[in-house]
């Protein structure tokens, strides 16, 4: 089960690391966007669309925010899970129920939770705990 343990800890990395990615480029394509627009349209005198890019670089903020709170989790469970932290084993299954609401998240979730549910898991993290 050790085997299975670290491959789930280098899922939650790669996994974290990977939305943190994707967040930063959909955040950074917003801000570019809504700045552009912004730009011309105060160019043009069209404050209706400064307005909206406004809105754009709002969202993208929120966007970037709200990745990085659900992105870093994982790396930090994943890094946990490798060093046989209890609070890693509680904080990844936490996270695997959430990542049952989306397709590739499903399948992580489901090997997560089987993983770190295990009598066996269970116990060595139990005897790492004190």
């Amino acid at each position: 089960m050790r085997s299975h343990i670290d491959t789930v800890g280098w899922i939650l990395i790669v996994f974290g690391i990977f939305n943190f990615v994707m967040i930063l480029l959909i955040s950074g394509l917003m801000l570019f966007g809504g700045g552009f627009i912004a730009i011309i349209g105060a160019g043009s005198g069209d404050s209706e669309a400064a307005v909206v890019g406004g809105v754009y670089a709002v969202m993208a903020v929120f966007v970037l925010g709200v990745g990085v709170l659900t992105s870093i989790p994982g790396i930090l469970a994943g890094r946990g899970l490798h060093r046989r932290r209890p609070w890693a084993r509680i904080l990844a299954i936490v996270l695997a129920f959430f990542s049952l609401t989306s397709c590739p998240g499903l399948f992580i979730g489901i090997y997560t939770l089987v993983t770190l549910l295990d009598g066996e898991v269970a116990d060595e993290f139990a005897a790492m705990a004190g």
